[in-house]
């Protein structure tokens, strides 16, 4: 077995030979990652913790690289670890706002308990420029009942030019449709699991307030929803600076418990000039809107900071691969833990880009489609890094990239225990070509199965070194520490058979990678002094070309070198 003398600073100070680590050759740099990331007894770890673990056992050039691309890319960490980054988001959008009543938002609260009425739903529709708000209690929630309160809205204002709602059946149904293309009105639909897309939600939270305070009982909670409304109407909103109510109307009404003796003296109508009146009004209205416009710009700046501290902005291009994170809910009956289900599912890929933070996505395993989906649930997806592996006649490194092995897919057993195999005993190699394990084994191959493996456990013990009396090494370089002379007396070369031997047993542990590389060498050589191991191993690898003897010369003077 190859070794190199890498301590760390604990290691330098005793003299127990942990210094030396076993050198891996590039076709088992992603065995050793595997079991120091991604075996059972690894769990996972993140970057620190799976190079700490590389380190304590292994060496090969690059290492730190390596082990910080395959935890980067490891499928299972990307899939189930939350995510400790600010979540991605769009730039930010502020609402394109340009009169009253052009964007309508709708949205339906419930089901409710049951009123005398039978009412149960509420349906909630805001004018997105002057936040207006209408509340409608409904007895049933269909297309019909729904389309009729927007006809009834619309003739009272106007017709919107676009509606904005939910995904919900109600909205997405052909009446509502069919009604929307008559009135000439866009549809628009926000993205699965992102309600704040709707304006509507923000009142909602409002009204679901009220509601709980001033219902005693439960079935009586359509008693105030007209004064809910009211309030809602004017109530000094943040966003433009004005009431809702002034803003559609051009003035303010009186309050029934205000205690002033003369309210509203300067805005009454005087029957002998009636254009004064209208003329204030109009006033009042084009002052109000240009203060909100005003207001609004001012308020971009602020919110535009806001939502940059908040979330980490990116964007997504069409043939660009995400995750998708999964929303799976704990059900007891059928057997199922969210916490124990992936966070995310994927890949997916980016098909079309709607515009605001919204995505079309289709999945690569299946060709599903999901129509719009928001940033906020998307991440980065991170391809599996292709370590490079050497063939056993490849002389040159290349930039080509090579198929996944097969340990890769190898199926998880349910007892750990059993997958780990015993330093002690020796490795059973089964040469027979892999069976499938859904057909039930004949009688003759059963018995060639059988034959093989006792054949292989022949070999196996004849490879099994026996032991002799160390011979006497004469000391020619100093090493650090007491007693180390002797740590290096053996080397083993592992021979392009024995790599690809390894490369077949699945769930390696780190013990038996290491004694497995020194078990199935093809030869030991046992040397006195420098010249005398060039020499040998020289000829052992004479059949490979004058590069890899000189290669391996100089790897001999770096041992020899880190150990002075």
């Amino acid at each position: 077995m190859l070794v190199f003398f890498n301590p760390t600073y604990e290691e330098e100070l005793d003299d127990s030979g942990n210094g030396f680590k076993a050198v891996i050759p590039r076709a088992l740099v992603k065995r050793a990652l595997f079991t120091c990331h991604g075996h059972p007894l690894s769990g996972h770890a993140g970057r620190s913790k799976t190079l700490d673990r590389a380190k304590l056992l292994y060496y090969w050039p690059g290492m730190d690289r390596d082990t910080r691309i395959y935890v980067k890319a490891c499928r299972h960490c990307q899939q189930y670890k939350p995510s400790q980054q600010k979540k991605c988001a769009g730039p930010y959008t502020p609402h394109n706002m340009t009169t009253p009543w052009e964007v309508m938002c709708i949205d339906l609260m419930g089901p409710k308990p049951a009123s005398r009425s039978q009412f149960k739903w509420i349906l909630v529709i805001i004018d997105q420029c002057t936040k207006f708000i209408e509340l409608f209690a409904l007895s049933k929630a269909t297309s019909t009942k729904i389309v009729d309160k927007i006809n009834e809205v619309a003739c009272r204002f106007r017709h919107p030019d676009k509606i904005i709602s939910d995904n919900g059946p109600q909205f997405i149904s052909t009446i509502y449709k069919q009604f929307c293309a008559k009135r000439h009105i866009t549809v628009k639909h926000t993205s699965t699991y992102h309600p704040q897309a709707n304006q509507t939600e923000r009142a909602n939270r409002d009204i679901k307030m009220m509601l709980a305070i001033y219902t005693d009982v439960h079935s009586q909670w359509p008693r105030y929803l007209n004064e809910f409304a009211y309030s809602q109407r004017t109530r000094k909103s943040e966003a433009t600076g004005y009431t809702p109510l002034l803003l559609n109307t051009g003035r303010t009404v009186p309050l029934p418990f205000d205690p002033r003796v003369v309210r509203d003296a300067g805005n009454r109508l005087d029957s002998n000039n009636p254009e004064i009146f209208v003329q204030k009004l109009m006033d009042t209205l084009r002052r109000a809107h240009q203060d909100m416009y005003e207001k609004v710009a001012d308020n971009y700046e602020r919110h535009k900071r806001i939502h940059e501290n908040k979330y980490y902005i990116c964007e997504f291009q069409v043939m660009d691969l995400v995750w998708k994170r999964t929303h799976i809910l704990s059900d007891a009956e059928s057997g199922i833990t969210s916490g124990f289900a992936p966070k995310r599912d994927g890949p997916w890929g980016i098909t079309k880009v709607h515009g605001g933070g919204a995505y079309q996505l289709r999945r690569i395993s299946d060709g599903k489609i999901e129509s719009s989906i928001n940033i906020k649930d998307l991440s980065p997806y991170v391809p599996e890094y292709p370590l490079e592996q050497w063939t056993e006649d490849q002389m040159e490194g290349t930039d080509s990239p090579h198929e996944t092995p097969g340990w890769m897919g190898t199926p998880v057993s349910s007892n750990v225990s059993d997958d780990i195999p015993l330093v002690d005993e020796p490795m059973e190699v089964d040469t027979v070509p892999s069976q499938d394990t859904t057909k039930p084994l004949t009688k003759s191959q059963k018995q060639r199965r059988r034959k093989v493996k006792k054949q292989a456990a022949k070999e196996a013990e004849q490879l099994v070194p026996k032991p002799v009396d160390p011979p006497v090494v004469e000391p020619v370089r100093r090493v650090h520490g007491n007693g180390l002379e002797t740590l290096v007396s053996t080397i083993s070369l592992p021979s392009c058979r024995d790599i690809n031997f390894l490369s077949q047993s699945p769930w390696m542990c780190p013990i038996t990678l290491t004694s497995e590389i020194s078990k199935h060498s093809c030869q030991t050589l046992r040397f006195k002094s420098l010249s005398t191991i060039v020499t040998q191993c020289s000829r052992k690898f004479s059949t490979f070309g004058k590069i890899v003897r000189n290669s391996f010369t100089v790897f001999i003077h770096m041992i020899f070198d880190g150990l002075e």
